[in-house]
């Protein structure tokens, strides 16, 4: 599967008029509909529980204006009218669930998205549960609808192997201040008319081979690869003064496509890869997950 980071920042307004947008929205426009339409099976699905009791989606800081039971129901839609077959079966991955008041003690949030989400049909997997094997014959029936459709499930824990050191831009020597000898650090970026992109594409490789290496884990925990670009304080400056945002970064290095045409050439065996998390996923997506998948089966 394709995994869409952040998933929910699709809704989050771009543009000169929310310049605080520009390192918290990961996906383009256009709803969870049409991250799937662009390849998307898996959300990275991060619920928050307001002030007001209500149930909202969050980046870091950033609340979604767009409330969860619209966007989750925008996601049925979708799957009431794809065929129920393996290739449509779409799943939100619940995580980092918080609540903004964070004086309440308990945090309620997981209890309420469950609520929500039987509400809405949809079955959950537990960690528990996945460790005692499911099939993607399970999770279809699982995740079936009553009245037809794509199949749709929730799942509650993962791994997300995430490694903040690999950014798009920043200082090989780790710091934005000059070093001790009085040079200034060596700055990179990862776009394509950079001519330091081959240490941040070169580092974004390693951490992919290291994390597919490791093969999936021995209590078959559900896991990704993030192969997407992290963010720090020096990449969010130096992207900045380049115009950049979380969105332009995919773009100005390709990575989507550079990711595709290592899964051709056989740069990467995703034989042992069960899901690719992603930013930016209308940006080749589509022809990512062809490719993924055809690698996979071969």
């Amino acid at each position: 599967m394709i995994m869409a980071h952040d998933s929910a920042t699709t809704y989050l307004r771009s543009g000169l008029l929310h310049p605080i947008n520009r390192w918290g929205k990961t996906q383009p426009d256009g709803g969870l509909p049409g991250l799937l339409d662009c390849g998307a099976r898996a959300f990275d699905w991060r619920p928050t529980l307001l002030t007001n009791g209500t149930l909202a989606m969050h980046h870091a800081f950033d609340i979604i204006e767009k409330s969860m039971d619209e966007a989750v129901d925008d996601m049925l839609a979708w799957a009431a009218a794809m065929p129920n077959t393996p290739e449509n079966l779409a799943v939100l991955g619940v995580t980092d669930c918080t609540c903004q008041d964070t004086k309440a003690q308990p945090c309620q949030c997981q209890d309420r998205v469950d609520a929500f989400l039987q509400s809405k049909n949809i079955s959950s997997l537990t960690a528990d549960e996945l460790q005692r094997g499911v099939t993607v014959a399970d999770a279809m029936k699982l995740g079936a609808r009553s009245k037809g459709g794509a199949a749709v499930l929730a799942i509650h824990a993962w791994v997300p192997h995430y490694e903040p050191r690999v950014t798009c831009s920043g200082y090989r020597s780790g710091g934005s201040t000059s070093r001790s000898d009085g040079t200034l650090p060596s700055l990179y970026t990862c776009y394509a008319d950079s001519s330091s992109k081959a240490f941040p594409l070169n580092r974004m490789y390693e951490y992919i081979g290291n994390v597919t290496r490791m093969g999936p884990d021995s209590n078959r925990s559900f896991g990704t690869v993030q192969a997407l670009w992290e963010e720090d304080a020096a990449s969010v400056a130096i992207g900045t003064l380049h115009g950049s945002s979380l969105m332009k970064d995919e773009t100005k290095s390709n990575l989507n496509h550079l990711l595709t045409q290592r899964i051709k050439s056989g740069l990467w065996n995703v034989s042992q890869v069960g899901m690719i998390e992603i930013n930016n996923v209308c940006d080749g997506g589509a022809e990512l997950l062809a490719a993924f998948r055809e690698a996979a089966m071969n």
